[in-house]
Order: structure tokens, then sequence, then C-alpha cells
């Protein structure tokens, strides 16, 4: 019984450290999702010079956390919720590999060279995942469950029908997602 009441009491104090850090936390998520952001434009647009559409869909992790910092960094419950539905697809779902087969081939078929890279990734979908979990908190423990509804609603509007267009872009598009990878290849 003990165990139980002190694991408890950490996670009360972890909940309440959120709660009192709230915008500290934010600011420190929205910064490191700002230079993934910039990654994303180094590698996606200077490097593998696929363009800023193509680029979105095959990576499309760097939009959602877009929508995150935008609604940070306006103070909006709403567009953070709507984020973390886009965030809990792309990068909570993504780190456990639920991508395109397309995509998960040219992985697969390069691994030893992309291993850096996909290394990155992960992190970058821990990082995600810790948003999503920070999101949730502060909105549930502050009782923003209005904004939080709405943001969701929003947030699965916009994820349904983007699911399907990416889904059939990536179909469609196989010689864009192999000048991505060649470009990515050469690079390391």
């Amino acid at each position: 019984m003990k165990k139980i009441a002190l694991s408890n009491n950490y996670k009360n104090k972890l909940i309440n450290f959120i709660i009192k850090h709230d915008y500290k936390i934010g600011l420190v998520i929205s910064v490191i999702f700002l230079l993934m952001i910039l990654n994303f434009f180094i590698l996606h647009i200077y490097v593998t010079k696929i363009g800023l559409f193509n680029a979105v869909m095959i990576n499309t992790c760097i939009p959602c956390c877009a929508v995150f910092v935008i609604g940070f960094f306006m103070r909006s419950r709403i567009i953070t919720a709507a984020s973390i539905v886009l965030i809990f697809r792309y990068g909570l779902l993504g780190f456990f590999g639920f991508i395109e087969q397309e995509i998960l081939k040219y992985f697969i078929d390069n691994i030893i060279k992309l291993f850096p890279l996909l290394i990155f990734i992960q992190i970058q979908h821990i990082i995600m995942t810790s948003a999503v979990l920070y999101v949730a908190i502060t909105l549930v423990f502050q009782k923003k469950y209005k904004q939080m509804i709405l943001g969701f609603i929003i947030g699965i509007i916009i994820l349904i029908p983007f699911m399907i267009y990416q889904h059939y872009w990536i179909l469609n598009n196989p010689e864009i997602i192999n000048k991505f990878f060649i470009g990515i290849l050469n690079e390391s």
C-alpha cells in the first residue's frame, strides 16, 4: 500500500509542477519546436530541394509543431488543443512507426545510412509526445474543458481530410519521395 501512496505523491508533485510552471514549460517546448522547424526548412527545402508543399506531405510533424507554437504564443488554448490532436497522430503514433508504407520502405532499404536520422526523428517524436502530455495536463487540471473539446473537434476536422489527402499524395508521388531520400542519403 505504501508504494501506491508514494507513487501518487510523486504524480501529484509532477502535476503541480507542470501547472505552476505552465508558461515556462510551454515556452521551452515552443523554442524546441522552433528549432525543429528551422531544421525542417534547412533539410527539406535546401538540401533535398523538394519544395515546401512536398516536404509537408512527407514530414507532417513539423506543421503540427508550428500549430502548437502559434497557439502557445497567441495564448490560445483552443489552438494548442487542436495541435495536440495533430501532434498525437503524427508525433506520438509516428514514434511507434505509424507511417506510410511507401516511406517506411525507403527507411528499411537504407537503414544503415539513415540510422542517425532515425534517432534524431525519434527524439523529435519524444519531444512531441511531451507536448501532448503538457497540453492535456494543463487543460484538464486548469479545468479548460470547453476549450479542450472545441480544440479537439477542430483538430479532428483538420486531421481526417488531411490524412486522406496525404495518403493519396504519397501513393501518387513516388518520384518526389525518392528525390527526398536520395537528397538525404547524399548528405549523410
